[in-house]
């Protein structure tokens, strides 16, 4: 249930900065960006702030420039989609990923022939409250009715 909102202000506005340096301000070297942002952060924001900020920003130097978000009200929907499809039970934050790279692919960032790894980073039986049961429940009593399954 983490968002955005919960990202300390500065550090949200310091990554702002940063990544439009990097993405739009060809005469700044993005190392110089990145260092710039990651001195500010652990100038004026939380003590972890420093690593933070460099750990975005450097992502997004390795993916040549590209980051976005994806509301996080579609989680479920990537989540399930995941298990349907992939049989594979997606943590949340693994399942943005499928909305970014949804985007990306409209975009033209991303070519539907190629092939992309997405790493599952977690567990969603962690996250019940993300997970919305489709399947009927079975009676142990009775046989199963393969059919409804």
């Amino acid at each position: 249930n983490w968002d955005i909102g919960r990202m300390a202000m500065v550090d949200r506005n310091i990554l702002r900065l940063a990544i439009y340096e990097m993405l739009h301000r060809d005469d700044i070297p993005p190392v110089v960006s990145i260092n710039e942002a990651v001195d500010i952060a652990k100038k004026y924001s939380t003590d972890d702030s420093g690593k933070f900020v460099n750990g975005i920003l450097d992502a997004v130097r390795g993916s040549s420039g590209v980051a976005l978000a994806t509301p996080e009200a579609d989680i479920p929907k990537w989540m399930q989609l995941a298990s349907s499809r992939e049989g594979i039970a997606l943590c949340p934050e693994t399942a943005v990923c499928l909305g970014a790279l949804e985007v990306l692919l409209k975009l033209g960032k991303v070519k539907p022939t190629e092939r992309i790894v997405v790493f599952n980073t977690g567990a969603a039986q962690k996250y019940p409250e993300a997970v919305h049961e489709q399947l009927p429940r079975l009676d142990c009593t009775k046989p199963i009715e393969w059919d409804r399954i």
